[in-house]
This record gives structure tokens, sequence and C-alpha cells, in this order.
């Protein structure tokens, strides 16, 4: 039995010489990876590869000089450099990552494997500082485990959360679009052309009566219930409806208001099997659809946004993510070029994304952290295109064409859902419970011109001419103040408040109140009216204002105003 006992201690003490090798290896291993994983992790968040200063640079001097194809090959020889740094780093973080877990495994295993091939008795008593020993043992793998678990921890979430969207660059998204003149005669999207509220057209109806039919071309009823405003290509005319049952969007023959095509978006991946909760000043089809003139998409406050071509055909489909707001998701979609922009500004997650309008790829996407239910507005200050957003706290401009950041200002405040106004270089921005602020735009940037804090909006948005902003109250008033100074002009007071956006046509303004009734009024020092004519019925939309016609939605029919 002694030499059986013999070998059987050697062969553990081996064994365990050889785990104790191994658990030594697989230590070191996850310490040095760990390291590299955490830095690899500091430097991918530290560096952002399409907001280099170079790749920056070079996107100034390219909007100064667009047809520069020396430029477009040097910013696409720096992306592509920047993309495959990019991917080679996440390549990196993902194997570290599992590399990492497997080593862990292994240690752990190891450990206790030695545990079990080792029986250690008690010391005995009274063997010198046998207690002391035992105890600065166990504080030390006290310790260690901490410490491990921590660096190990911080190692794996580094090496998780390390993701970040980037897109390519790309020059020819706009290669096959609608000429800007095109979108200047058509409604493409919330508040007309830019989403600033002055139409492309310089004339329209003064007087019609909505319930008798006189000056009505065509009204139809719509399906479902919705707050969306109307938006018109040529011969389409868009809306959309909802319920707690279905999500639509409708296509109209414009000339007679036949219904085209009805598409439901509905088996959305990721998208919820029941629809969540709205508030009755939303509903379920709050945004206003957007159309490139070749597709149409539309959102719906279950965060699925969905792109039908002009025949019906579901294009693309995807889900957001259910929003996380109080009201539920407001915010129109804004065509710019091909691409489709959203505001998602939410408690969380908040985001502004340019997709392209063909596909729903991620052109560009960009960081956003205040909730909001207003809209985006693309404008053209003379030396380049801002896409301008108003959320609870700010105003802020980004390059519609990238998503990159311009500048931001911390003027506003309330529950944002009015959107943002702009005329000859100045953007407005205004809400009930904060101000009316207005923005000079600088070379450098923006400054702040002057506020305004009485009479506010907390729904329409306001509306600006080179001299003039007019302000739409819930409470019944129209106000008129010095647009480059903020001086009041004049109130005019009427029976019932605005939801929908003033409109200019011309020098004549359009503001829809409640009652489905349009007061129309000329630019002017004083309020001058040319007509009240009404619908017949309630309206909370904003109507379209193409070719000598309006297309109005009151709360159960859609309009075509033609006044003949």
């Amino acid at each position: 039995m002694k030499p059986t006992s013999s070998i059987l201690r050697f062969n553990k003490t081996h064994a365990h010489a050889v785990c104790r090798g191994i658990a030594y290896a697989s230590a070191g291993f996850v310490l040095i990876l760990s390291i590299l994983l955490i830095a690899n992790f500091i430097q991918t968040k530290a560096v952002d590869p399409l907001n280099s200063p170079s790749l920056q640079s070079l996107m100034i001097r390219l909007e100064e000089n667009p047809q520069d194809q020396l430029l477009k090959d040097q910013i696409r020889a720096l992306d592509l450099l920047a993309r495959k740094a990019y991917f080679t780093s996440r390549w990196q973080l993902k194997t570290g990552g599992l590399l990492l877990l497997g080593a862990a495994a292994l240690f752990v295993i190891v450990l206790k494997f030695m545990a079990d091939i080792r029986s250690r008795l008690p010391a005995p008593e009274g063997c010198p500082d046998a207690d002391n020993s035992w105890l600065t043992a166990m504080k030390a793998r006290k310790w260690v485990t901490i410490g491990g678990t921590i660096l190990l921890s911080s190692s794996l979430i580094a090496a998780i959360f390390s993701h970040s969207d980037i897109a390519k660059i790309d020059f020819e998204a706009g290669s096959e679009d609608a000429t800007a003149e095109a979108f200047l005669m058509n409604w493409p999207n919330f508040r007309g052309p830019g989403g600033y509220g002055v139409a492309g057209s310089s004339d329209a109806p003064i007087s019609w009566d909505g319930e008798g039919g006189s000056g009505i071309a065509w009204k139809v009823e719509v399906p479902k219930p919705g707050y969306s405003s109307p938006v018109v290509w040529e011969n389409r005319l868009f809306v959309t409806g909802g319920d707690a049952t279905a999500q639509e969007l409708y296509c109209y023959d414009a000339g007679n208001g036949r219904l085209l095509w009805r598409g439901e978006v509905k088996d959305v991946p990721g998208s919820p099997a029941e629809k969540p909760r709205v508030h009755s000043d939303t509903g379920y089809a709050p945004s206003t659809a957007a159309t490139n003139g070749r597709h149409v998409c539309a959102i719906f406050p279950s965060g699925d946004l969905a792109c039908f071509d002009f025949e019906g055909n579901q294009a693309w489909a995807q889900h957001l993510g259910v929003p996380d707001n109080h009201y539920g998701h407001a915010s129109s979609l804004m065509v710019f070029e091909n691409i489709l922009i959203v505001q998602y500004d939410q408690n969380s997650k908040s985001r502004l994304l340019g997709l392209d309008f063909g596909t729903g790829n991620t052109i560009w996407r960009s960081p956003r952290t205040v909730i909001s239910w207003s809209s985006p507005i693309v404008v053209n200050t003379g030396s380049r295109d801002e896409l301008i957003l108003t959320n609870s706290t700010s105003i802020d401009s980004y390059n519609p064409g990238t998503g990159v950041k311009l500048w931001g200002m911390d003027v506003l405040g309330g529950e944002m859902g009015p959107s943002a106004a702009y005329a000859d270089g100045w953007i407005y921005g205004a809400n009930d419970y904060a101000v009316a602020a207005a923005v000079r735009i600088t070379p450098g940037g923006a400054e702040l011109a002057w506020e305004y804090d009485e009479n506010l909006p907390d729904t329409a948005s306001p509306l600006a001419t080179d001299k003039y902003l007019f302000i739409a109250c819930s409470y019944g008033y129209i106000i008129c103040l010095d647009a480059k100074t903020g001086e009041f002009i004049w109130e005019q007071e009427f029976d019932d408040g605005f939801y929908a956006s003033p409109v200019l046509v011309g020098n004549k303004v359009y503001a829809m109140d409640l009652q489905g009734v349009m007061h129309i009024f000329e630019l002017g020092d004083t309020y001058k009216s040319v007509g009240d004519p009404a619908l017949g019925e309630a309206s909370a939309c904003t109507p379209a204002f193409v070719d000598g016609r309006i297309y109005a939605r009151g709360d159960k029919y859609l309009y075509c105003i033609d006044g003949d």
C-alpha cells in the first residue's frame, strides 16, 4: 500500500503543479487582455472617424466647392481609411472579448480542479502565527477576487459597448433626386418645402364653403383618424391614419380624390405585438409623411417606420424602438435630397437619423439627449444647407448630408412641440411657458439676437418673413413681431385657437384654427383680413398648398379646395 500511496501523492502533486502553471498563465493572459480591451475602448470612444478634424476640414471645403472632384477623392480616401481602422478595432474588440471569456473560464475550471485534487488540513494548534497566516491568505484571496472581477467586468463591458454607427460618405446620394424646383413646387413634407411654412406657389384660393361645397373640388372620408398633415407630389396625395388595431398610409389621386392604394404597416421586425398607449392629443397617426417623388415614408408612435413606392409596394420597414415619452412620438419626417431625416427625441436613446430613402440604410446617425415633439426643417443660408431642430432646451443645427453638428444654443424650454421658423438667415424658436428666441446665423455658427416672453405657441410652429414673425397660439391669438428686433407690432384675437401652423403664400398668411376656419390676412404692420372661409369641421392639421389648390385635412374628411 505504501508504494501505491506514494505514487498517488506524486501524481496529485504533479497535477497540482501543472494546474498551477496553467492558472498563472491564464490569469496573466486575462490581466493583459483586459488592460488592452479597456485601452481599446477608451481610444474608440475618444476618436470619432467621421468627425476627425482633417475630414471635417475637407467637408467644409467641399461645401464651398461642391463640384471639386479632387476634394471628393481625398474625402473618399480618408473616409475609407477611417472605416478600415474602425472595423479593425471592432474585430479586435469582438475577438478579444471571446478570448477573454475563454481564458477566464479556463482559470476558474483549473482553480476548481486544484481544489479538488489537493486536500488541505487545518494548521495544528500551537503552530506559530497559524491563525494570522490563514487570515492573511483569506484577505488576499478576497481582494484578488474582487479586483479580478472588476477588471474582467470592465473589459467585457468595454468590448460589448464599444459599438457606434459609422456610415459611408455617399456623394451620389442625391444623384437621382428630383430637382430643387420640383421640391419647391410640390409639398414633400410637413409645412412644405424645407418644412418652414413657405409655399413655393404664390397664389391660393381665398373663398370656399366646405359644408356647402362651394369652392371644393372634392371631399373624401379618411378611413382611420390621424393628426398627420397631407403631403403632395404632382398627382399623388399622402396622409396617414391609425388606431389601436392598425397603422396605415393612404395614397389619393390629388386631381379627383380617389383612393389609389392603402398600405398597412405591419409585421415589422422587432415591433411590439400590442401598440403602446398614446395621448389623445397625438393619437396613433400624428406624424406627417415625407416623399422624394419616388417613395413615400411614414412613421408611427409604435416606433415603426415604413417606406412605399408610388404604386403602394412596401420597399422597406424598420422598428426604431418603442418611443420613450409621455405623449407618444409626434415628430414628422423630413426629406433632404435622397436622405430621409428622422428626429427621434426621447427621454432615453434620443437620436437623429439620416436614412437612404430607397433602402432604409443608415447614411449617418447623430446622438441627441433631450426630449421634444417638434419636427426638423432644412434651410439654405446662402453658403450651406443646415438642418435645424428644436427640443426642450435648445435650437441645434446639423449638416443634413453628414449629420455633423454645426452649432447649438440653449435658448428654449418647456415641452417643445413647435418647429423652428426661418427667413433671411435668421432662425426662430418659440414655445409656451418659455420664450420665443431669434438666432442670427453667422459665419462661425449663430448668436442670440432677441427673446420675447408674452403670448407663445404650444403646438403651432411660428412663421417668419424677412420683416415679420407670426406666432399662432392655442388660446386664440395671432401675434406679429418685428423679425429683426422682437418688438411687438400687432395682435389679433379669434374665437378659437390654433394647432395647425400658419403658411405664407405670396404676400398672404393662411392660418387654420381648431374649428377649421382659415384666417387669411395680408403681410403688413396692421392686421388686414382677406377672408375667413371654413371647412365645416374641426381641424388640427396644417394644409398643403400646391399649384393654386389647398389640400386640407379635417377630423374626418380630406378636402381639395380650388375656390372655383
